[in-house]
């Protein structure tokens, strides 16, 4: 049995304040938040806040280019994050979390990579790129190196995120229209549809047990929160707001964080119920 909880008004706790731009949510550990925020009119920063005391830093201070989509290998030992260095130009970066050695993979035109993601082993990243005219899932080393094509089909592809424990693949695909959610195996094979909707089902993210997808979706009128398991089922709206709700990540105790608008502000908030039971 799978018990989903919706987030009523009062079961949430704002953790920032401030109201600009936020996206790219991405838990650490449990007091630690990762997320990118709108420092400037046309610069996006990754951000660190501090759950307990709400403080938040910029994880490169220095860096004076956009900077967006960052992600962290479950070995704690790299990370990978976007990074525009110029006009129409691109490039993956994965550094070392230590040494801070850094590997890159640049692309200039219009397209260029999106949505990084360690594979459980960390030893690759999986990320989304445009070649013949249409976005495919890749994966590569930690020196953007050997690239391999996991997802090739009409349409684009994209958000790719791999189970924690390493077997599946879950993203979301135009391949049918509009963008649905679909999983495979981390190789790319059997390829399975999990969503339908008349509208846009976006950005899964998969809870830490590996059990549950969190997406946003505009199937109700309104981008809002949904959950379901891994095959699609157990299918809940979590979030109910006038405007947008977006960006999910799952806390490492169950809970779920999303950037909220109201009235034209931007804030992130965290269930403040306690881990749903998945019947394990």
């Amino acid at each position: 049995m799978i018990v989903l909880m919706l987030a009523t008004p009062g079961s949430s706790e704002k953790l920032t304040h401030n109201g600009r731009g936020k996206r790219d949510l991405v838990f650490l550990d449990a007091k630690t938040l990762v997320f990118v925020e709108q420092v400037g009119p046309r610069q996006l920063a990754i951000m660190k806040l501090n759950i307990d005391t709400g403080v938040s830093k910029r994880l490169h201070p220095d860096m004076r280019n956009n900077e967006f989509e960052p992600c962290f290998a479950p070995d704690g030992k790299h990370y990978a994050f976007l990074q525009n260095v110029g006009n129409l130009n691109l490039r993956l970066v994965i550094r070392n979390a230590v040494t801070k050695a850094e590997f890159e993979f640049r692309q200039g035109g219009f397209s260029g990579m999106r949505s990084p993601f360690f594979t459980a082993d960390s030893k690759r990243v999986i990320y989304a790129y445009p070649e013949d005219g249409r976005q495919h899932i890749w994966s590569c080393d930690l020196q953007c190196r050997e690239r391999v094509k996991l997802i090739d089909s009409s349409g684009s592809n994209n958000w790719p995120r791999a189970t924690p424990n390493g077997k599946t693949i879950v993203f979301g695909s135009t391949r049918d229209g509009n963008f649905e959610l679909y999983r495979a195996s981390i190789d790319g094979s059997d390829v399975r549809r999990l969503t339908d909707s008349p509208r846009q089902d976006i950005r899964p993210a998969v809870s830490k047990d590996g059990a549950r997808i969190a997406f946003t979706s505009n199937r109700d009128g309104n981008y809002e929160l949904y959950v379901m398991d891994l095959v699609g089922r157990a299918l809940e709206r979590i979030t109910s707001n006038p405007e947008r709700d977006d960006f999910p990540a799952w806390h490492p105790d169950g809970r779920l964080a999303w950037v909220a608008e109201e009235s034209g502000r931007f804030d992130i908030h965290l269930e403040t119920v306690k881990d749903r039971d998945t019947g394990k």
